[in-house]
């Protein structure tokens, strides 16, 4: 039995370029890596930051601690400020908003960003009686829902 020789497979040639990052982009990404942690492993989160490279370290855990310290709301919302929302948004609005019914949809669209309400026309249930009359229980779940939907 002949055993053959390896094949040799051509590497194409390179072309991108690594540019080096300035310490103020690394600072920045130690930072968002900090928040992201928070978000996903809060407990674990400065275990988790310890294993950065040193110069990062410190930096990552001072903004992690500044992170820890802000109340549920804000931490949320400097999440989506930082890493964005969702880029199918849109889509999957009006997927969610087209699975409602008419009365959720009265409640949830008043309450869309102002960006997305333009995006999503409004149709005639939406203006169907005044939002306020209804159980503050079927507010809270239509807004879930579209909170949902965009992050």
């Amino acid at each position: 039995m002949k055993v053959s020789e390896p094949t040799r497979i051509s590497r194409p040639e390179r072309t991108e370029r690594y540019e080096p990052r300035t310490p103020e982009q690394d600072a920045r990404l130690a930072e968002r890596l900090a928040l992201l942690t928070c978000a996903l492993a809060k407990e674990q989160a400065a275990t988790l930051l310890e294993m950065l490279a040193a110069p990062h370290r410190g930096r990552a855990a001072e903004y992690l601690r500044q992170v820890e310290a802000l109340d549920s709301a804000s931490r949320q919302g400097r999440l989506v400020r930082e890493l964005g929302e969702r880029g199918d948004a849109p889509e999957r609005l009006r997927r969610v908003l087209s699975d409602m019914s008419p009365r959720q949809r009265a409640i949830a669209y008043p309450g869309l960003p102002p960006y997305l309400r333009t995006l999503i026309p409004p149709d005639g249930t939406t203006a169907r009686r005044p939002a306020r009359e209804e159980p503050p229980a079927l507010h809270a779940f239509a807004h879930r829902l579209v909170k949902e939907a965009v992050r």
